[in-house]
Parts: C-alpha cells; sequence; structure tokens
C-alpha cells in the first residue's frame, strides 16, 4: 500500500510540476491534436495569385472563391471543389485553375506526410489593388 501512495504522490508531483512549468511559460503548450497531426499549409511565396480576367474588370465582378482542396502526401494539390461561388462563373473558374498548381507542404500524422484536405479563399477585389493581377495580353 505504501508504494502505491508514493506512485501516486509522485505522478500528483509530475502533474504539479507541468502545471506549474506551464504556466510559467510564455508559450501555451501544444494540445495533443497538434502533435498528431498538422494541417497542410500553402507556400505563399512559390503559389501565385489567379489572374484577374479582363471581362471580370470591365464589368467590376468582385467575390470571395471558397475552394477545399485535397493535397496529397507530396504537397500537390490532387482534387478541387468549389465550396461557395464568388457569384460569377469566371471568378470561380479562375480561382479553379490556379489553385490547382499551388503547391503546399504537406500534412503531417504522427511525422509522416499525409493527403488531407485544405478549405482556401481566394479574394478578387478591385479598387485596393486587388488581390489577383490583371490578366496577361
Amino acid at each position: 500500500m505504501g508504494n502505491v501512495k508514493s506512485g501516486i504522490a509522485l505522478l500528483a508531483g509530475l502533474f504539479l510540476f507541468a502545471g506549474t512549468a506551464a504556466a510559467q511559460s510564455e508559450a501555451p503548450l501544444p494540445r495533443l491534436e497538434e502533435f498528431l497531426f498538422k494541417k497542410p499549409v500553402p507556400m505563399s511565396s512559390q503559389n501565385k495569385a489567379p489572374y484577374y480576367p479582363r471581362i471580370a474588370r470591365q464589368n467590376g465582378y468582385e467575390g470571395i472563391v471558397f475552394l477545399r482542396l485535397l493535397v496529397d502526401e507530396r504537397g500537390e494539390v490532387a482534387n478541387t471543389e468549389l465550396l461557395r461561388s464568388s457569384g460569377h462563373r469566371i471568378l470561380d473558374q479562375e480561382a479553379v485553375k490556379t489553385v490547382r498548381a499551388w503547391r503546399f507542404v504537406p500534412a503531417e500524422q504522427m511525422g509522416e506526410c499525409v493527403a488531407s484536405h485544405a478549405e482556401v479563399p481566394v479574394v478578387f477585389r478591385l479598387g485596393d489593388g486587388g488581390s489577383a493581377p490583371a490578366e496577361e495580353s
């Protein structure tokens, strides 16, 4: 019985120490899910913004296209799904076309690269320079 009480006291002490160390740390401790699974992350420096189609600019079309992507274990887009339209088919098509060529740091599960889904918004906005460059002639 004495060994059991000692073991419980030791565990309680470890939890108390861990809690105290976490409280003193500036950064919060990562959740267990973050150790087990990391989501895919776009390689922003390598991924181009979509071209803003000339006809869309001329007609004043703006909007946000929401896409769901399947990113494979190599970080390539294996599938795209339109979650929410911008309201303009031409912008939706350009967003899908562009994002299919994007590259990602692949998702990881317990240290191994795995296929996973990611949701991304693609913004088309006029007047403030827009997030998409003008279509090349």
